[in-house]
């Protein structure tokens, strides 16, 4: 079972449920990130990062105020759900998860096949739909004065949908680049930069020969707390090799 509160716990101003599909899971997971009686996470707050181990003053009153729930749509059995799934209260973003919509639907790491995006178009209308109504319904009740209203929808820039297009379509929130994805950027331009010196190398010679370099890619054990991945370049004469 998914625990959404233990990323509330540790800190964290966001949590996402992941490929909601019902509005059933999503209550869960939002009930997961509010203390008794309105949900049901862990009262233990004394003792966890969030507060500062009970050293920060006002905690309980401000913490589900300063916490982003969202709700990421990225199965093609949301399609049907989505407007119940975006009313669930205290859903503060629907977040378009295209990669996985495009698996659902037999298309996978294809999100910019036209037959997938046409859903994505659709799922996108209905949420600012919703949002808009809502927005309309706070105004009326609030004397004329219009609001945002809830949910906000989000998605993620892709090389077909670019952020500035998602704004136009009407998108509050866009993720950009990925933690992991520019660790691996920067390492394969770590590689071609040695794979240049290594060409370089190789034409000026070594001892009246040429040089290779040789790439060696050491893992730490993935059970030990910090995991990470070492490119080691090697220089030497080829018979060395």
């Amino acid at each position: 079972m998914v625990r959404y509160d233990e990323g509330a716990n540790a800190g964290s101003r966001a949590v996402a449920s992941t490929c909601s599909t019902t509005s059933r899971a999503t209550s869960h997971a939002v009930s997961c990130c509010r203390f008794p009686p309105r949900g049901v996470r862990g009262s233990a707050d004394t003792v966890v990062r969030a507060s500062a181990y009970g050293l920060e003053d006002g905690y309980l009153a401000r913490c589900v105020e300063e916490l982003l729930v969202m709700s990421q749509v990225e199965s093609v059995d949301a399609v049907s759900e989505i407007e119940a799934i975006a009313a669930v209260e205290r859903v503060d973003v629907i977040q378009m998860g295209p990669l996985d919509l495009s698996g659902s639907m037999g298309y996978l790491w294809d999100p910019g096949n036209k037959k997938v995006r046409q859903v994505l178009r659709e799922l996108e209308r209905r949420v600012l739909g919703l949002k808009k109504r809502q927005s309309e319904a706070n105004a009326a009740a609030e004397g004329g004065i219009a609001s945002l209203g809830e949910p906000y929808l989000g998605g993620f820039a892709m090389p077909h949908d670019p952020p500035e297009e998602l704004k136009a379509k009407g998108y509050h929130m866009v993720a950009g680049a990925v933690d992991v994805g520019l660790f691996r950027q920067a390492a394969a331009e770590d590689v071609r930069r040695f794979r240049r010196a290594e060409l370089k190398i190789g034409e000026e010679g070594a001892r009246g020969r040429g040089a290779k370099g040789r790439v060696l890619l050491e893992r730490v054990s993935p059970t030990t707390p910090n995991c990470f991945l070492v490119v080691v370049w090697c220089f030497a004469p080829d018979e060395s090799l």
